[in-house]
Formats: structure tokens, sequence, C-alpha cells
């Protein structure tokens, strides 16, 4: 399984889907459920404590409807 590495955009990411969680009033452990981890556990993820597998990347984008284009390194 592929991970990101931990890089400015991915605290960039991480930072992103705790605002836009927090905005859409979902709590950490709702999404912990839909993970099917502990909700300690997702915590360490939003974090940025545990690697951010790049299927978790995904899931986040799509669940917490971000862009995932945004935090990409767009080389010129």
């Amino acid at each position: 399984m592929r991970t990101l590495q931990k890089t400015t955009e991915t605290k960039a990411f991480l930072k992103e889907v705790r605002e836009k969680r927090k905005i859409l009033k979902i709590p950490q452990k709702v999404i912990a459920h839909e993970l099917g981890v502990t909700a300690a556990a997702y915590t360490q993820i939003e974090k940025g404590a545990t690697s951010l597998k790049f299927d978790l990347f995904i899931f986040l984008c799509k669940r917490l409807d971000l862009n995932a284009n945004n935090f990409f390194v767009k080389n010129s």
C-alpha cells in the first residue's frame, strides 16, 4: 500500500481535513467508524503522527469533498 511522505503538502492536507470535518460537524469518531479504526487511531492520523496511506487520502477527499489536486506539488 502506498504511503504519502510527510511533507508540507501532507500537513496542509491534514489541516484542511480537520477544518472541513469541523465545518461539516462530523465527529472524529464517525470518520473513524467509517474507516474501521478506533477514534484514537484516527486522531493520530489527523494529527500526522501516523503515516497517511494513499487510499485514506482518497477516502478523506471524497468524504469531505476536498479537491485532491490542491495538495500535490505542481512542477513548472
